[in-house]
């Protein structure tokens, strides 16, 4: 800004030098290091657990990725993930979880949850912003206490999401996400994270 008139601007983002967790306290996170066992890319540390059991408030646990992906589209890619919840108790009954697509001009978040609790879910494909209690979503409840493989496909600016090999949803939004820069795997009390595979428009896979 000079005299307060914008000269010049460009994209900035935080990377996050690989994968990072938070439980999302307010106002400030608890950060961690994700924890790797055999097979699982993505876990937690086994204190986490008792501490989030023990807790009487909702609490939130994230997976973050933020880098610099070169080339690829935000809005033409396949992203492939298998994903579980490891709490189920109290006030994270409905296996609540996000999948949130960042790009450098916009979001995506993806909802997911237990039968029943579909009311709950929100639909975000950036400019598309989509109510739960306002309309069904349905088709993204599932069972989450096993590892639940989730494929989405975005083929020009048209969003495909697959529950265990079967498309289940299908919509377009306008407005372009710019180039994909990253991730986030939010979870209602405690989850995991059996692969990440990212392709691009051009089925190339994506180093993350």
């Amino acid at each position: 800004m000079v005299d307060g008139k914008i000269v010049q601007e460009h994209d900035l983002f935080l990377k996050s030098n690989g994968w990072i967790g938070a439980i999302e306290y307010e106002p400030v996170p608890k950060y961690f290091t994700p924890k790797q066992a055999e097979g699982v890319i993505l876990s937690y540390p086994d204190e986490l657990h008792s501490e989030i059991s023990d807790s009487k408030e909702r609490l939130v646990t994230v997976y973050h990725f933020i880098n610099d992906l070169g080339d690829a589209s935000g809005d033409d890619f396949i992203l492939q993930t298998s994903i579980r919840t490891t709490f189920n108790d109290k006030w994270a009954v409905c296996q609540a979880i996000r999948i949130y697509i960042i790009g450098t001009k916009g979001a995506m978040i993806i909802p997911f949850s237990r039968p029943g609790c579909s009311s709950d879910n929100d639909l975000m494909l950036n400019d598309l912003y989509l109510d739960g209690k306002e309309h069904d979503l349905s088709a993204f409840a599932a069972n989450f206490d096993d590892f639940t493989s989730i494929v989405i496909k975005n083929k020009g600016q048209n969003v495909q999401v697959s529950v265990y090999d079967e498309v289940v949803y299908e919509r377009e939004y306008q407005d372009s996400m710019g180039r994909f820069v990253g991730l986030r795997f939010k979870f209602i009390g405690l989850g995991e994270v059996e692969d990440v595979q990212l392709f691009d428009q051009e089925n190339r896979p994506v180093e993350l």
